[in-house]
């Protein structure tokens, strides 16, 4: 009776856990969805993108912004996250998290390109030949932060897999 009793209890308690790591791996996937739509699928980056080609760097300043605003809500969804009883999940947690803030670093870039390219259309001066040498620079600074984001990409992918073998969720 009493190894009946020991069974059971243990099962709960893994079964709870279980319970708690797919609301994680939810809460990951949900994530991801909504980045995805953020930074593409909606066509807000293409509208983003128009305005540059556009000279209206204000509209591509704006929609930078609201980018960014809702990444970071996305981010802190995760952020606060509790998973503090989940096997193997802080890794997971902060190579997400790493990735995710890359992405923002990434939109913080395209603001930066937008202020900038306004400074530029105000009209010929020394800052506004600055702020075309400060555009062209900007390239090297996304393909920096691409390249970060890549080896965060594979710590993350290796913590998930980890991440479900250890919650039976493979």
């Amino acid at each position: 009776m009493k190894w009946l009793f020991l069974a059971v209890i243990a099962f709960v308690f893994t079964s709870c856990q279980s319970g708690k790591a797919k609301e994680f791996e939810a809460l990951l996937d949900s994530t991801e969805r909504e980045i995805f739509l953020i930074l593409s699928a909606d066509s807000t980056e293409s509208r983003r993108l128009q305005a540059l080609i556009d000279k209206n760097p204000e509209i591509a300043l704006q929609i930078g912004k609201t980018q960014a605003d809702r990444l970071r809500a996305a981010i802190n969804k995760v952020h606060q996250a509790d998973i503090s009883t989940i096997e193997n999940a802080e890794a997971l947690k902060r190579s997400s998290l790493e990735y995710y803030k890359g992405l923002l670093e990434l939109k913080n870039v395209d603001i930066l390109e937008a202020q900038l390219e306004a400074i530029h259309l105000k009209g010929k001066s020394e800052k506004s030949e600055q702020a075309i040498t400060e555009i062209a620079n900007l390239a090297r600074s996304r393909l920096k932060i691409h390249r970060c984001l890549g080896e965060v990409e594979v710590n993350r992918s290796k913590a998930r897999i980890m991440f479900e073998k250890a919650n039976d969720l493979d």
